[in-house]
């Protein structure tokens, strides 16, 4: 009896395709926990070449944190069973604030009495690139993945800018490619998925003390919101380029390339960053670690920083990372060879003790005024007021 009803209103709406232009579900807004659709009309019309489809427009869809405007969703192909629309075949156009209008083929569907809602856009332009976005949403929670192609780090940063984003200051460049899922409940973000990879990147402050030229780099970690706090644990590598930040200028190369593997928390309420560990391996110059716990209030304030050095290869290390801070002294002229290992811990009232161990290193200042060769040292210092040894050999020395 129901497959006879249909097909009964099947073929009446078929007689009146040319004195019907358009027929109404539903007008006005609706919402759930984490979606919400504003200025809603839907219903089914008939196209310019008399094939009838289904539309959906609104003033506005806000889709967990993202906002959408002026939307328009048009099925040329889908099929209702019950309170569920399916639209396997689609075209969306939407525009945001301050944002050029966007048109795209996607896939959707939508359950009303459980409010389940899924669309999939395989090809959004963006920033002169390209974004393949999945949306699902049940009951309170969503997932928002979006994988990205070629997008123009110039371009993305100033559609932050105008959609209201807060940016760093910096002038960027390069491309930017990869997958990025948010996760959440209503409207609350409460984890974050990357894996992300940039090349040709490029970046410069105003005030030319922080840049970074020709890099290439990746990034994949995630982060997790406990509360208020959050915790990230993530792995960034550097291939090639170069990064400054007064006074240091690093460079990758192929046979130099750094790795470095995060794992640190954030407490807003206190606006304390704890870094719980920072393990770093910069080929042919260093590896080694770092603890540190940083209050980020009116005046930045270090309240405690553990390094530990592994292994520094001499000279890379000393003139990548020791020799810039003495710009100007009598070291800025000095040759250095071999190994050093060692510790550093700073507490909030200044240095704490210091460590290091010294394996067949050689100086030589370019003016012959000193040389040492094959020095070999352990040297130990502290605040407790215990003496401590200090044992230097060395096998020859110059002035």
């Amino acid at each position: 009896m129901k497959k006879l009803l249909a097909a009964a209103l099947l073929a009446s709406l078929t007689a009146a395709a040319t004195a019907i232009d358009r027929i109404d579900l539903f007008a006005g807004s609706i919402e759930a926990e984490s979606w919400r659709i504003d200025g809603l009309q839907s219903g089914f019309e008939w196209s310019a070449d008399r094939r009838l489809q289904f539309t959906l427009r609104a003033r506005q869809i806000q889709l967990a944190a993202v906002l959408l405007e002026n939307v328009e969703l048009v099925c040329a192909r889908f099929s209702l069973q019950g309170q569920r629309i399916d639209c396997p075949q689609g075209e969306l156009a939407f525009a945001g604030r301050q944002l050029p209008e966007v048109r795209t083929q996607v896939a959707f569907s939508y359950a009303a009495a459980s409010k389940k809602i899924s669309l999939h856009a395989s090809r959004l332009p963006i920033a002169q690139g390209s974004v393949a976005l999945d949306f699902r949403q049940e009951k309170n929670h969503w997932t928002l993945t979006a994988r990205l192609r070629g997008l123009d780090l110039k371009t993305l940063n100033r559609l932050f800018q105008q959609t209201g984003f807060q940016t760093p200051p910096l002038d960027v460049q390069g491309q930017l490619g990869g997958r990025l899922t948010l996760r959440g409940a209503r409207q609350r973000v409460q984890g974050i998925d990357w894996q992300l990879r940039a090349a040709h990147f490029a970046y410069a402050n105003s005030a030319g003390t922080q840049a970074g030229e020709k890099l290439l780099c990746q990034t994949e970690g995630r982060a997790r919101a406990n509360g208020a706090d959050w915790q990230a644990d993530f792995q960034l590598g550097f291939d090639s380029g170069m990064l400054y930040s007064d006074p240091l200028y690093v460079e990758f190369k192929p046979d130099s390339t750094a790795t470095l593997d995060v794992q640190l928390g954030w407490r807003p309420g206190q606006r304390l960053l704890h870094i719980t560990r920072l393990d770093m391996d910069h080929q042919q110059v260093v590896s080694g670690r770092l603890k540190a716990q940083i209050r980020l209030a009116e005046k930045t304030r270090l309240e405690r920083l553990e390094i530990s050095v592994d292994n520094a290869q001499l000279p890379g290390f000393f003139v990548t990372y020791l020799q810039p801070w003495l710009a100007g002294t009598l070291w800025d002229e000095v040759e250095t060879d071999g190994e050093l290992q060692g510790r550093l811990v700073w507490q909030a009232g200044g240095l704490d003790s210091l460590n290091a161990d010294l394996k067949n290193v050689s100086l030589r200042e370019n003016s012959g005024l000193f040389s040492v060769q094959s020095l070999n040292a352990g040297l130990r210092w502290d605040m407790s007021g215990t003496p401590r040894d200090t044992v230097l050999t060395r096998r020859r020395s110059g002035n």
